[in-house]
């Protein structure tokens, strides 16, 4: 059995039961044990203009302990940029975010310069290429995308 090579998404957004907006669960994901074992880094992807696409701004490699890269993730979500998390370790979303709903998935398509909320992201598979998953994270923490290696989920 060979091991796929490509990259699934996973698309979740707040569901009709959150009662918080979505940068306080993202926030809390970040202040959590899990985070700090499963995290390789924390990547910063900024516009730098309204056509451009997302370039990578900030790269925080792990250990990630207490605040470190949480400040960073914070003020990304209050502009217009990407956050994302990389995840060595398996990941269950739904154990971290309940209230999310899965809206959908997919494999994408242009790997290294994907198309993510609205434009494209250079060279996310090279940035993640030592990660099991990422979460991407948009300004406000809702929606969220999850990325594998491997094949789609079901």
């Amino acid at each position: 059995m060979t091991e796929e090579k490509g990259l699934s998404f996973e698309e979740w957004a707040l569901g009709p039961s959150a009662r918080a907006p979505g940068w306080d669960a993202v926030e809390e994901f970040m202040s959590s044990e899990a985070f700090q074992k499963t995290a390789s880094g924390v990547l910063i992807f900024d516009r730098p203009d309204a056509r451009g696409g997302f370039v990578l701004s900030l790269r925080l490699a792990a250990p990630l302990q207490g605040a470190s890269g949480r400040s960073e993730v914070v003020k990304a979500m209050r502009r217009d940029a990407l956050s994302v998390l990389l995840l060595d370790e398996e990941f269950v979303f739904q154990e971290h975010f309940p209230t999310y709903d899965r809206v959908a998935i997919g494999a994408l398509t242009d790997q290294e310069h994907p198309n993510l909320f609205g434009d494209h992201v250079a060279g996310l598979a090279s940035a993640m290429a030592s990660s099991r998953s990422a979460l991407v994270i948009w300004h406000d923490g809702d929606p969220i995308i999850l990325i594998r290696k491997g094949a789609s989920p079901e």
